[in-house]
């Protein structure tokens, strides 16, 4: 099944979804630069598109500013316009935790697991 949908032998495909690695917005526009294609990328749409690879690239490469926002909302443009993907779920995760114990990063985007639990001090 997966070789088939590296190779692009589909008409639908239902992903696994993608959980960031970092917080940064390239941590998902990677996955539609056509240079990610499978079997090497997570490019599973295929998509292709020579102005979103300019984009992209450019965004990498620049600090946090103004204007790598305005190369962001051209990108979220770009694929809001050309549709390559229906995303169908949304994580979400909720968390109970002791009065013993600590969640220690607030930002939790990420797959992180149970590295950001640590046990309070006794008092």
């Amino acid at each position: 099944m997966f070789d088939r949908r590296n190779r692009g032998e589909f008409q639908i495909n239902l992903g696994a979804g993608w959980g960031a690695d970092y917080a940064d917005p390239e941590n998902f526009f990677s996955l539609f630069h056509s240079g990610h294609l499978p079997p090497k990328g997570a490019n599973m749409a295929r998509y292709r598109s020579a102005e979103f690879d300019r984009l992209c690239d450019q965004m990498a490469g620049m600090e946090n500013t103004p204007e790598r926002l305005a190369v962001i909302r051209k990108l979220d443009a770009l694929l809001a316009e050309d549709c390559p993907v229906v995303f169908t779920h949304h994580k979400y995760r909720q968390f109970i935790l002791q009065p013993g114990v600590r969640w220690t990063n607030h930002a939790e985007p990420f797959n992180a697991g149970w590295k950001f639990f640590a046990p309070r001090p006794e008092r």
